[in-house]
């Protein structure tokens, strides 16, 4: 079977101030933590915005809506990062990709713990959230997500020089604001302790499970190291 790649690129404006006038694919990060073994870092979900996702409640559990949106309001969520491109080989041992703006704080702890040499590539936790517009039925729907678990948890990759990028110089999230966020980049493989399905969706009815991890005998998942 041919593995089916995923390559998104998210609009990081309409993630973090909507346009009522535009459709276009959004997405979040929702759960971060690692990059430690004693005292993993705790990466906080410290960014609250508008989302223009008005549908019914999303199935997805790990994103925080203060308010859901509805057909005369805006949703409201709490996240830890802004999603600007999601990619995947589409194979069963391949890293996602992610990059995505966080606070200040959340980039500079990264960014402290890189520089005093991280102890492990290991991530604890991560989940995301993508939505995005069905042209045809006229509505949104949930494009990606983690679904056989609400985060996943793996390493950064590769193990002896993994993508792992993080810029303290500011960039603007909308044009023409001083609302400034810091761009991280990472790719993440499974930690070959589970097996997980990561939720896709093309429209509103096409919709799959796609296969993602390994499992290797008892310990790996016992340790996970």
């Amino acid at each position: 079977m041919t593995d089916v790649a995923l390559d998104y690129e998210l609009n990081k404006s309409d993630a973090f101030q909507v346009n009522p006038n535009q459709h276009n694919r959004a997405g979040y990060i929702t759960n971060l933590r690692g990059f430690g073994l004693a005292a993993p870092l705790v990466f906080k979900a410290d960014i609250k915005c508008y989302c223009g996702f008005n549908q019914s409640a999303p199935t997805y559990p790990n994103i925080t809506m203060i308010q859901q949106g509805s057909q005369t309001s805006l949703a409201i969520v709490q996240v830890v990062a802004i999603l600007e491109k999601f990619s995947w080989g589409g194979g069963t041992h391949m890293p996602l990709h992610f990059e995505m703006l966080m606070s200040q704080e959340n980039a500079k702890m990264l960014k402290d713990s890189q520089q005093a040499t991280l102890t492990t590539t290991r991530v604890d936790e991560f989940g995301w959230w993508i939505f995005d517009y069905d042209q045809e039925k006229k509505c949104w729907f949930e494009q990606s997500y983690p679904l056989s678990k609400p985060t996943f948890r793996g390493h950064c990759v590769p193990r002896d020089n993994p993508v792992l990028d993080v810029n303290l110089q500011g960039e603007s999230v909308v044009e023409g604001t001083d609302q400034l966020m810091y761009k991280v980049i990472m790719d993440i493989g499974p930690g070959m302790d589970d097996l997980y399905g990561i939720f896709h969706a093309n429209s509103v009815m096409s919709k799959q499970n796609k296969p993602w991890g390994g499992s290797v005998g008892t310990w790996a998942a016992a340790s996970f190291s």
